[in-house]
């Protein structure tokens, strides 16, 4: 596994790294854009077809805790942004994403949610 980490891995994490909040790099393949709402930062990464790193923005942010979105204005705000940047500065529009979330984090929908208590569930 070390071995393909630092042939795969490692050059696009550095390419990545360098295209943060750049002008982007080249491209005339599809590109696919990914977006991660992570606890101190949202990124949002255009890769190639080839896994390549085009283009990636990346601004820090309280949006998410505890692998909840807890300020959703601020990250639509944040997620719109970057959208906007991005294909203004690679001339195509995006239609679809890539993100994911925490596993269990579907609970929060459940009602009342199964991590609560009587107690926050029942004002004393």
């Amino acid at each position: 596994m070390a071995h393909d980490e630092q042939l795969w891995l490692t050059p696009r994490l550095q390419k990545a790294a360098a295209l943060c909040n750049q002008t982007p790099a080249a491209s005339d393949t599809p590109l696919w854009l990914g977006v991660d709402l992570g606890t101190c930062d949202v990124v949002s990464m255009v890769v190639d077809c080839n896994a390549q790193p085009v283009a990636v923005c990346l601004d820090w942010a309280d949006v998410v805790r505890d692998g909840i979105v807890w300020d959703f204005f601020g990250a639509v705000t944040l997620v719109r942004r970057h959208i906007d940047t991005l294909e203004q500065q690679l001339g195509c529009r995006f239609t679809h994403a890539a993100t994911s979330f925490p596993p269990g984090t579907c609970r929060v929908f459940t009602s009342p949610s199964p991590r609560a208590t009587r107690e926050a569930r029942v004002p004393a």
